[in-house]
């Protein structure tokens, strides 16, 4: 099964991954890394860098040019369009098979270039919040949230500062992710930092998470911002695949499950980060 896709930029991406890049290496790559113990998660890895990074270099020049022109208006220009298929060609070396493969393409980097124009409205902000179970919490730690915005926030204390509620996209509105219910959430201030502009745990530094060999309590405590972000985004990326959810809903699926540290998953081996888990019961 494959994860829904919620928004232009995440159709983009998938779009990337079975039409533009050559899905025959795939396998072959994870036969090359068999002799790793990694195979299938380095394979993975590899595929959602590749694909989600030629999503952002597309959609951010996109959304730079259609700034350069006056904003979300250009998009609909043929100026607009010519230039970002002169950018495509650059991009992927004119290597493209068919013009049917780019007029696809362009009309997805379109869309997901005019959701980075989107903003949070009152609107959204009501859906939200009678979606989620109260108290609130936020989605990437589960912690309770202090429902404070604007210049209210000034008068809290640090603590309540860093809980203080956040609307965060799930996909990033910088990669074409929609500003709607479908692609917000409810986040303290914290995770919305820490989580920045990552669309998925693969645009994360994961490589070099090596803890050894039955690590410290302190050990695993020291895993927080984008790399505790990124063991939590593997495992929402996994459930959404496997029963065909949005990230969205996966995220909501385990927001419960979510473990103040991570925990090593198979003892006999290295503490890595393929070998951590930041839920519950995910032995």
């Amino acid at each position: 099964m494959a994860k829904k896709d919620a928004t232009d930029g995440e159709r983009l991406c998938t779009f990337l991954k079975q039409n533009v890049i050559d899905r025959e290496i795939w396998p072959a790559l994870q036969s090359a890394l068999v002799a790793t113990g990694r195979d299938e998660e380095w394979g993975t890895f590899v595929e959602e860098a590749v694909s989600t990074h030629l999503t952002g270099r597309v959609v951010t020049v996109g959304a730079s040019i259609a700034e350069e022109m006056g904003g979300k208006a250009a998009i609909d220009t043929r100026e607009f369009e010519h230039r970002v298929c002169n950018v495509i060609d650059e991009t992927t070396r004119s290597s493209l098979g068919s013009r049917k493969i780019k007029d696809r393409f362009y009309a997805l980097t379109a869309r997901a270039v005019r959701a980075t124009f989107g903003s949070v409205t009152e609107a959204d902000e009501k859906i939200l919040r009678s979606e989620a179970d109260r108290p609130f919490r936020c989605f990437l730690c589960n912690r309770e949230l202090v429902m404070a915005q604007g210049h209210a926030v000034q008068n809290l204390s640090k603590d309540d500062r860093e809980l203080a509620v956040e609307y965060e996209h799930v996909w990033p509105r910088s990669y074409g992710g929609n500003t709607a219910a479908e692609n917000l959430a409810l986040a303290c201030h914290g995770c919305n930092q820490r989580k920045s502009n990552f669309a998925n745990w693969a645009m994360v530094d994961v490589q070099s998470l090596v803890l050894g060999w039955n690590p410290s309590d302190d050990a695993l405590k020291s895993v927080a911002g984008s790399r505790r972000f990124a063991l939590i985004s593997r495992n929402v990326f996994r459930l959404a695949h496997e029963e065909s959810l949005t990230l969205k809903q996966a995220h909501l699926r385990i927001q419960s499950r979510i473990a103040a540290k991570p925990k090593v998953r198979r003892l006999v081996d290295a503490a890595d980060f393929f070998n951590l888990t930041c839920l519950s019961g995910d032995d």
